[in-house]
């Protein structure tokens, strides 16, 4: 039987096969021809495509901008939050190291196209830095963990100077934060499973 990935990696690795082919250069170019091949494989995007994923590929497939507020007149992005840029984004890291400006720089160029919001964004930093850091012999869990602080903080808040499209809800920063202290204060790995559920949440939502 032939091996099997995950949605998550598939998304991933078109974007890396992108990245090495244009010698490591990130554009915006880049991004969007990612999303768009990856859509026309039918063993991934018709099963696994993301609601924020789904809406925004016929949009660039026909050149044309993908901005909900402009098309059906919402007032807010609150719809947007999703977890999409957050699954792919981990070549960013591998590639950028410790160079977290840049890190930072680069999954908002990436993600522009699908996942705008500043929400959606801290997420793919925080993923971007985290990894980022870990490729590193002297890393440590805490260096990871202050890593993916940092890009969430500072993704959020260049997303917003760039972009500037709001998403209501929780702070990424806040909620890692909160997942740690529920990590170190589990007395089983039962435990921290069901108060991370309960607490943090998991699923689509960054």
């Amino acid at each position: 039987m032939p091996g099997q990935v995950t949605d998550d990696f598939s998304i991933a690795y078109y974007l890396l096969k992108e990245i090495v082919q244009d010698d490591g250069v990130i554009t915006s170019e880049l991004g969007k021809r990612s999303i768009i091949n990856w859509s026309e494989d039918e063993e991934f995007c018709p099963k696994f495509a993301g609601p924020t994923t789904i809406m925004a590929i016929t949009k660039l497939k026909n050149n044309e901008e993908f901005d909900p507020a402009k098309e059906f007149g919402f007032i807010n992005y609150n719809n947007l939050g999703t977890n999409g840029a957050s699954m792919k984004i981990f070549p960013v890291g591998l590639l950028n190291g410790r160079d977290f400006v840049k890190t930072i720089d680069d999954v908002i160029t990436i993600c522009a196209h699908t996942h705008f919001t500043n929400l959606a964004i801290a997420g793919a930093c925080a993923i971007a830095c985290a990894v980022g850091e870990a490729m590193y012999d002297d890393a440590t869990i805490d260096s990871i963990t202050e890593a993916g602080l940092y890009g969430a903080k500072k993704g959020n808040e260049v997303a917003l100077e760039r972009i500037g499209k709001v998403c209501a809800g929780p702070s990424i920063e806040k909620r890692i934060e909160l997942a740690v202290m529920l990590g170190k204060e589990a007395k089983s790995f039962d435990e921290l499973l069901i108060n991370i559920n309960d607490y943090v949440g998991t699923g689509v939502w960054v």
